[in-house]
């Protein structure tokens, strides 16, 4: 049978490490554990790799790789220090794919 939960909301730029650490306080702070942390954030950019501006590369870097370390970091740290808890990290169904038009997030899989 299921119980009546809670949610919390803390809005987090994933890019910005003091703000994983700001969402893992918080959230310690208000329910005393994290039984599960899900990486779930996700960009890309569509075109041919030398026409996406070199900024939207450096964002899908940002999001698609550092937001996954530090969020596995933060997370990791907490679940050793309890001694249990489950690290999710997802990704789509795009990144499977080979598509010319999906230039950078194929570069970063091959190299």
């Amino acid at each position: 049978m299921l119980q009546e939960g809670s949610a919390l909301v803390v809005g987090t730029d994933v890019i910005k490490y003091e703000d994983i650490l700001r969402l893992a306080d918080t959230t310690l702070k208000r329910f005393g554990h994290i039984d599960a942390w899900i990486n779930n954030a996700g960009i890309g950019a569509i075109g041919p790799f030398w026409d996406i501006p070199i900024n939207d590369h450096i964002r899908i870097i940002d999001v698609n790789l550092k937001g996954v370390i530090y969020g596995s970091y933060e997370a990791i740290k907490i679940f050793k220090a309890q001694k249990y808890g489950i690290l999710i990290n997802t990704g789509s169904m795009t990144a499977k794919c080979l598509w010319h038009i999906r230039a950078p997030i194929q570069l970063l899989r091959r190299v």
